[in-house]
């Protein structure tokens, strides 16, 4: 039988510390706290599923010092493949909360359509919650109606032009589902690509009628 044994070290930096508690790693850095819930982990195989509500069966998790480094030791406990699939997604998942309360992350959306674009305001927040002010986004889409979304306070917008929208956040997962809804109020049409796209992202375009 193959030897599929997975082991995975993942640098701290010195600015952030990591504990595991119960059911979720929570990561406490600069730029805030960011929280993997084991529950909430969406993954292809049903066994796994049933393994995230504590931290997942078939893995050890421990913390040491390399070096003066401080590192998350990833290893699997049980010789399989799936498990070692796993165990690479469930690093990648770690490293990105980690990242983000060190520097965040952007994501880019680009509106192409002839009059399309966005504009930023803010919104007075009337709670009392100790939040700064959000921000509401006014899309004009080619409806006859604007579109209005404000944002979650954990997440900024910035706008370098009318037709570009970039959104920042500690969570990319999280930034990931807001951009996904943004989206949503346009998809890219597959005749002219008229639409809300990722920057970057390539349309496949379809062909049209010709006369």
């Amino acid at each position: 039988m193959s030897n599929y044994k997975f082991v995975k070290s993942i640098k701290i930096p010195s600015n952030v510390h990591i504990f595991l508690d119960k059911e979720k790693l929570v990561c406490v850095g600069p730029l805030g706290v960011n929280i993997l819930r084991f529950s909430s982990c969406s993954f292809p195989e049903n066994e796994f599923d049933r393994k995230l509500k504590n931290f997942p069966e078939g893995f050890q998790l421990k913390f040491e010092k390399n070096n003066t480094q401080n590192e998350v030791i990833l290893q699997n406990t049980e010789n399989s493949k799936q498990i070692q699939t796993y165990g690479n997604m469930l690093a990648a998942l770690i490293t990105k909360k980690i990242i983000g309360v060190v520097q965040g992350f952007f994501i880019s959306l680009e509106i192409r359509g002839i009059g399309y674009r966005v504009v930023l305001k803010d919104v007075e927040n009337f709670s009392n919650e100790k939040i700064r002010t959000k921000q509401k986004l006014v899309l004009k889409l080619g409806y006859s109606h604007d579109i209005e979304m404000v944002l979650p306070t954990n997440v900024r917008a910035f706008c370098p032009k009318p037709t570009m929208l970039a959104i920042y956040g500690v969570d990319f997962q999280f930034l990931n589902q807001i951009c996904a809804k943004i989206k949503n109020f346009k998809k890219p049409e597959v005749y002219k690509g008229k639409g809300i796209r990722f920057k970057d992202e390539e349309i496949q375009l379809r062909v049209g009628k010709r006369k």
